[in-house]
């Protein structure tokens, strides 16, 4: 969910603040990072429960963290691209 929200809010207010000439902008945060991101998401979170029973409910949300943040990044390298 969270990764979903990340792709959301980046694909969606990245191309209007950093291109705002762009009309179609928006539309990457709608039709492309945020269901990329919810695709993303409930795997990387069954991967984690899955995988290391073991490992305390903090340790998970840090790792999920960490899988938003890098996520996040990369859909913001997504939006920096410039436009053709």
């Amino acid at each position: 969910m969270t990764l979903g929200v990340t792709g959301f809010v980046i694909g969606f207010i990245g191309p209007i603040w950093c291109h705002p000439g762009a009309n179609q902008g928006p539309m990457l945060g709608i039709f492309i990072t945020a269901p990329a991101g919810v695709v993303l998401g409930g795997p990387v979170g069954g991967a984690l429960r899955i995988a290391r029973p073991e490992w305390r409910t903090e340790w998970r949300l840090w790792t999920l963290k960490a899988a938003t943040a890098v996520y996040g990044f990369f859909v913001l390298y997504l939006v920096l691209q410039p436009v053709l």
